[in-house]
């Protein structure tokens, strides 16, 4: 009997999943899914210039163009960026147990506005 409402509780949850569906990531310690268990992260002007300089040092070192680099002016864009989207790998919001940072997606190139996703520091 055991095995029969065991086949039944899995065949449901089958019917109802979707591959492509974007799911909560859930830590079974505490039961509680990661967007629950964090403050919603807000980007600051000084977090912002710390990566700035961070990405200006990394494409320096590796001989990267660096002339269309993301700029401390474009805090305000990057801010609204991290506030309205998710992980673009994982798909997980930002928090400040997620920190976000930008992936470039051409690694040949800087990071540039139009090189870059936002995802988070693993």
């Amino acid at each position: 009997m055991a095995a029969c409402s065991n086949a039944i509780k899995y065949a449901i949850a089958y019917e109802d999943f979707d591959i492509n569906g974007l799911y909560p990531n859930f830590d079974e310690t505490v039961g509680l899914s990661y967007a629950n268990n964090s403050q919603k992260f807000y980007l600051t002007e000084n977090y912002w210039q710390s990566k700035v300089k961070g990405y200006l040092s990394q494409d320096k070192h590796k001989i990267r163009d660096t002339t269309n680099n993301v700029q401390d002016n474009d805090f305000d864009y990057f801010k609204q960026l991290f506030k309205v989207s998710n992980c673009s790998i994982c798909g997980r919001k930002f928090t400040f147990d997620n920190k976000p940072t930008l992936d470039r997606i051409d690694n040949s190139k800087g990071h540039s506005k139009d090189n870059v996703l936002p995802c988070y520091i693993a």
